[in-house]
């Protein structure tokens, strides 16, 4: 009876620990809100804390992604320029408001070792980026 006990708690523990895992590597979505609100605290010149640059860097990273997609996309029948596109400018705007902030903190460093490993990784998005603009 107690062997099944223990199995069954390894067995709850087991899947709870798996939940967990699967909950925090998952990416975050695009968040508008959260992109505004963060830019708000950064223009007001609030103090930010460790929250605040790991929504940051989430944020940067689905930014970058959206922003390397719609770049890498042939142009519209029309020939719009990036320039012109709403959501293209609005994310670019976040970028380099997120991207700017992110550095100084990291330079100073401001960021915690999780913050730091994930600004870190931001780079491979930052360069694929530049390298598209550099070819546009």
């Amino acid at each position: 009876m107690a062997c099944r006990f223990a199995h069954m708690i390894l067995l709850v523990l087991g899947v709870a620990g798996a939940m967990w895992l699967t909950g925090c590597s998952q990416a975050s979505a695009y968040n508008p809100d959260e992109c505004t609100r963060v830019a708000r605290r950064v223009s007001m010149l609030a103090p930010l804390g460790q929250t605040d640059y790991a929504e940051m860097i989430a944020q940067s990273e689905e930014i970058y992604k959206y922003l390397i997609n719609v770049a890498e996309q042939p142009a519209d029948d029309d020939n719009r320029p990036l320039r012109e596109n709403e959501e293209f400018m609005k994310r670019l705007d976040y970028m380099f408001t997120f991207s700017s902030v992110l550095y100084r903190a990291h330079l100073d460093g401001q960021l915690d070792a999780a913050n730091t490993s994930a600004y870190e990784n931001l780079d491979r998005y930052a360069d694929h980026f530049a390298q598209i603009c550099a070819a546009l």
